[in-house]
């Protein structure tokens, strides 16, 4: 079944209604401008639905949240008992802290001596096995309480990205790589060698120069070159628009994620481009 109009999309599966939904796992992405909904069926290995929103408000972050919970309370995926969910939070609020320094309770003194600290906010942590990391990051304390969810895993995008990419990277073994995921208002790069991590932060941005100006900002802090290092993108880009276009002209090699098993065995998904929606399959990846 297919649905769409200019603001929402669903399509499922014929599979989806005929087994019980406790053996699929759901995953959720938000990012105050959008809801995104995945599901997973492990026995298969492959999505067998796929909604999304785009939500327009100019009440901020609880104009978002209002919008959410009507949302959540009137989608018919959201309905049913997963075996597990995953919701992956989409904010620069975030910081990574070395395993061998992270404690527990001191994740708040990491995270606000970085970022500061704003009222209604929980603390989180993420452990990341690929990179001997903890990426601990904020989340409105009013987010949960507009999701309508009896359980579910509250996890940081930045978390998918980085376990992702570097499984990717220690895979392929590759020389100095620049990873580029891209958001409404921001973008986070990173950058690997022969599957270690050397850099990783994100950028807020408002135009196409705003965002050239940090890419090749970072590139030259790490000496990379324009004409060896290449990028792979991921995210809310696509070819000739204007952040393709500008990274165009300064990097020489530019090419898109691949996307996984799991999404070439969803032909539910074959509309929409794999980069585009690599952090919500990537969690199947990670097993966060």
């Amino acid at each position: 079944m297919e649905t769409e109009n200019n603001t929402f999309t669903v399509k499922t599966d014929p599979c989806f209604g005929t087994a019980p939904a406790t053996g699929y796992k759901l995953i959720a992405g938000l990012n105050g401008n959008s809801v995104q909904l995945l599901v997973f069926d492990p026995e298969k290995n492959k999505f067998i639905a796929f909604a999304q929103k785009k939500i327009l408000n100019k009440a901020g972050l609880f104009g978002y949240f209002e919008h959410l919970k009507d949302f959540f309370t009137k989608n018919e995926l959201i309905s049913h008992q997963y075996r597990d969910v995953v919701v992956l939070w989409e904010s620069q609020r975030s910081t990574l802290v070395p395993d061998a320094l992270y404690e527990t309770d001191e994740r708040e003194t990491y995270f606000y001596f970085n970022l500061g600290k704003v009222i209604d906010e929980k603390i989180c942590g993420d452990k990341l096995k690929t990179a001997e990391l903890y990426n601990v990051y904020g989340v409105p304390e009013e987010l949960e309480n507009n999701l309508g969810l009896k359980s579910f895993r509250m996890r940081h995008h930045g978390s998918a990205f980085i376990e992702n990419v570097m499984i990717f990277s220690k895979v392929r073994m590759l020389s100095k790589q620049v990873f580029i995921h891209i958001h409404p208002a921001f973008f986070d790069m990173l950058v690997s060698e022969n599957g270690r991590l050397l850099f990783y932060n994100s950028f807020a941005y408002k135009t196409a120069e705003d965002f050239i100006y940090f890419v090749l900002f970072v590139y030259g802090q790490l000496q990379l070159s324009p004409e060896n290092n290449s990028i792979i993108l991921s995210g809310g880009v696509l070819k000739n628009s204007a952040l393709y276009d500008i990274l165009f002209k300064y990097i020489r090699n530019i090419d898109f994620m691949e996307p996984g098993e799991q999404y070439l065995n969803s032909f539910i998904l074959k509309d929409i481009p794999p980069h585009t929606i690599h952090n919500l399959t990537s969690v199947v990846l990670c097993e966060l």
